[in-house]
């Protein structure tokens, strides 16, 4: 059925190119990867969505400082178009490369620092993937306080629930709902530390040169539920982690795309280009705090639907 209305969607909009002239002038989609799970596209349907987007867009590089970007608002009466993965997935890069090269579009990587230190799998991802191959009866032995228990009947709303009640919380309030949470999520979590291969410090220094490199915190948390000194000393041990390492960063996307303005400010003093929030609607050029479309699709009409803005989740 989701694949039927995508299609039907898809013949009343993008044959008449209307959907793409709902975008006003200097519109920037920024397209968002996280996960190979996201992109259930053939390797033929991926290849066509991609080649769509370069006859349809002008592909912009966002490692480029905001008077880069505004600069070419004028070129051009196409939207403007950008890439960027979250996290540092190894299997997702694997698979986007490929077409990167093909179409030469430039890439923007965030990469969570501390998987560099540790090589571990993030702790957001560790529980998607633990949630995810959970059986009825394991979901259904889960007592998390103040989150209703496990219902088989919603299964996919429950864990995007679970998920979002556990992560969007404080250092604190997430430690204290692990350890009083049954069975032990801690000890859970343990067994999944390692469930994603993380690119390290050296296939990031090795990637293609039409990828650059983004700042995706330390920590990995909803920044705007820390306090202030924390956000700034993630901040700041997250770039002595890249610097120590060779890797240059000029942009700093939110985990979660979460922030306050005054951290938005502060990393602007700091000399960061271009911060990079959520919201799953079109950017502009003229602005350098950027929302961005965390993209998934499981069609080429789904995937040229989502990619026109249309669409917010």
């Amino acid at each position: 059925m989701r694949t039927q209305i995508f299609s039907i969607l898809d013949f009343i909009g993008f044959r008449s190119s209307l959907y793409l002239r709902l975008l006003r002038p200097g519109s920037l989609v920024i397209l968002n990867f996280h996960l190979c799970d996201n992109l259930l596209l053939s390797h033929d349907d991926a290849n066509d969505f991609f080649n769509w987007l370069s006859l349809n867009f002008i592909t912009l590089d966002l490692s480029n400082s905001s008077i880069s970007l505004h600069s070419q608002a004028g070129s051009s009466h196409k939207p403007f178009l950008a890439f960027t993965i979250d996290d540092g997935s190894y299997a997702i890069h694997d698979r986007l490369i490929p077409f990167a090269e093909k179409f030469r579009f430039p890439f923007l990587t965030n990469i969570i620092s501390s998987t560099l230190v540790d090589s571990l799998t993030p702790v957001s991802i560790r529980f998607q993937r633990l949630l995810a191959d959970s059986t009825e009866s394991q979901l259904s032995s889960f007592s998390i306080p103040g989150y209703p228990r496990y219902s088989s009947f919603r299964r996919r709303r429950w864990i995007l629930g679970l998920q979002k009640y556990m992560l969007l919380r404080s250092s604190e309030s997430y430690s204290e709902l692990v350890d009083s949470s049954s069975p032990n999520l801690c000890k859970l979590l343990e067994d999944y530390s390692k469930c994603e291969r993380m690119l390290s410090a050296h296939e990031i220094r090795a990637l293609p040169s039409n990828f650059s490199i983004g700042n995706h915190s330390f920590s990995h948390l909803p920044m705007n539920l820390q306090t202030f000194e924390f956000f700034k000393n993630d901040f700041l041990e997250s770039c002595n982690v890249f610097a120590a390492r060779n890797i240059a960063v000029q942009t700093y996307a939110f985990p979660f795309g979460l922030s306050l303005p005054e951290q938005v400010s502060w990393l602007f003093s700091r000399g960061v280009t271009n911060v990079l929030l959520t919201g799953n609607r079109a950017s502009s050029l003229s602005e350098s705090v950027h929302s961005r479309i965390d993209f998934s699709a499981s069609s080429v009409s789904e995937a040229r639907f989502r990619a026109s803005a249309i669409l917010r989740r």
